[in-house]
């Protein structure tokens, strides 16, 4: 299906309980800290008989989008910035967007990465909702605030204007599911739209974000504690994946569907990353959900000129309406980025 923005999932539930106890011990020892991966160490560990399987993974998600980006990119400038987030399953994670935070608070500078993406470690919770929302500014500057720019025609929501239609989708935590997505969408984890019940008490992910020609200021590179982590591997989780469903569709568990009755409205969005006292209240049109079957599709994407080519999306596919209106200048808290992403 294409959702009117880039957004896809891997059509193979990958095998991830091989990485799962070191992504909790990686979590324990370093609990507020992102990494990078360069592509010049990326293209070593690919080429190595036995490597890391934590630090494998996110090669092959570097080197995998890395091949459907543009021919004009310099693949020796580009990387993966990667983080463990652990949270109680039916927490929330606030709604924002993902960015070079020590760029936004040095210099005021506003960059996101090419693609973010979701590998989600275990089941139930609450899900990952994107918007179809972005936010844009004058010359990447945020000294007098941003733009929302909303829908696939990127119009703008005015304080008190009309309402924007757009689309959202809601990604329900399966262990072995990846989501990817373009890096500049707004997204979150409401708690709100939690299941009711899951086999995990803690939401696990391991967020990967590929970003070309910049690396994030402040994102460190793998310590040597990654010696005391266990799990080494030869295989390619991304390949093997594919090879286990031999050319089908093996699709996570099925997602529930959204709770007749329930609350019309998601929440209201402080956004101060556009500006002081800004907020986005957002409706979910229960009317026009639908709850789309996972598509017939065993190849990934195939290259294109964009980084990110639409793929059946086996979430849930939900139509919103923003509507801009502005509060009392008050300064909403930020997030941090080990609260970041959620696939």
């Amino acid at each position: 299906e294409n959702c009117g923005f880039r957004a896809h999932q891997w059509p193979h539930t990958l095998p991830v309980s091989v990485m799962h106890n070191d992504c909790i011990a990686l979590h324990a020892a370093h609990p507020e800290e992102n990494f990078w991966l360069g592509w010049q160490k990326a293209q070593k560990l690919l080429t190595s008989p036995s490597r890391h399987v934590i630090l494998g993974y996110v090669a092959e998600l570097l080197e995998f989008y890395l091949q459907r980006a543009d021919s004009l990119v310099e693949w020796a400038q580009c990387g993966a910035e990667f983080w463990v987030q652990r949270r109680p399953a039916g927490e929330d994670i606030a709604f924002h967007w993902d960015k070079d935070e020590a760029l936004r608070d040095a210099c005021d500078m506003l960059i996101h990465p090419a693609i973010s993406t979701v590998t989600y470690l275990t089941d139930g919770g609450a899900p990952t909702v994107l918007l179809e929302v972005r936010a844009s500014t004058t010359d990447g500057l945020l000294a007098s605030g941003a733009d929302l720019l909303v829908g696939p025609k990127q119009r703008r929501v005015a304080p008190n204007g009309r309402a924007r239609h757009a689309t959202a989708l809601i990604s329900y935590p399966r262990e072995g599911k990846l989501l990817a997505f373009s890096g500049g969408l707004l997204h979150g984890v409401p708690a709100s739209l939690a299941e009711p019940s899951g086999s995990a008490e803690i939401r696990t992910t391991l967020l990967v974000n590929i970003w070309l020609h910049h690396r994030p200021l402040g994102v460190m590179l793998p310590p040597r504690s990654w010696r005391e982590l266990g799990a080494v591997s030869s295989e390619r989780i991304l390949t093997r994946s594919a090879q286990r469903s031999k050319g089908s569709v093996a699709a996570a568990a099925t997602p529930p569907a959204v709770v007749a009755g329930a609350s019309p409205t998601l929440s209201e969005l402080c956004l101060d990353i556009c500006g002081p006292g800004q907020r986005l209240r957002v409706l979910l049109d229960q009317s026009r959900s639908t709850c789309e079957a996972p598509a017939a599709c065993g190849s990934p994407p195939q290259r294109t000129g964009s980084l990110l080519q639409c793929l059946g999306v086996p979430i849930l596919s939900k139509a919103v309406e923003f509507d801009g209106e502005e509060t009392s200048r008050k300064q909403t808290a930020r997030r941090h980025h080990s609260g970041g992403s959620p696939p």
